[in-house]
């Protein structure tokens, strides 16, 4: 739960022009699911994603998961931002030039080992295929590099969307 949290600290005080923002405080419920290497793995525990609230800001979603609980630390993020990034379709990892959208995928092991799809040579999708009710739907599969590649397949995300609402003023921004 902590490297939860330290993710979305990073993504909110990253995020461009935010004075302050206020999050839900409902922990979000989901699932995730996705075949690393032919092995069945789910990161349900704590497993949400996060959103503008204000459709007039550019987008992101960021979808998080960690497997079990805090003894275990494996988890996957799911990353999509920049100005197109909204609505129902697909995302690769390679920048579009026409929808400005980067797709970022981190898989991360017990032991640190860390992958990802910021490598040239990998191919890596997500498609969001639903926002609905408060939930946004999807599924994803590519290649990740880090000690090695590795395959992802059967990607899915079920996952409640926590939308992220924006408050500006000047004296907080200037401080």
């Amino acid at each position: 739960m902590k490297q939860v949290f330290i993710i979305i600290s990073y993504l909110l005080l990253s995020t461009q022009g935010i004075c302050q923002q206020a999050i839900s405080d409902t922990i979000p419920q989901g699932t995730i699911t996705a075949d690393i290497d032919g092995v069945s793995k789910s990161f349900n525990y704590n497993a949400g994603a996060f959103a503008p609230a204000d459709s007039s800001e550019t987008g992101y979603y960021m979808i998080i998961g960690q497997q079990d609980s805090l003894r275990n630390t494996e988890h996957l993020s799911i990353n999509v931002s920049g100005i197109g990034a909204r609505g129902i379709r697909t995302y690769s990892n390679k920048s579009s030039k026409k929808t400005l959208t980067t797709t970022t995928v981190i898989y991360m092991q017990n032991d640190s080992t860390e992958y990802d799809n910021q490598y040239p040579s990998c191919n890596l999708a997500v498609s969001i295929t639903s926002i609905h009710n408060g939930y946004i739907q999807g599924v994803f599969s590519g290649q990740l590099e880090g000690q090695k590649t590795i395959n992802v397949s059967n990607g899915k995300f079920n996952v409640q969307l926590v939308r992220i609402k924006k408050e500006r003023s000047k004296s907080q921004c200037f401080q």
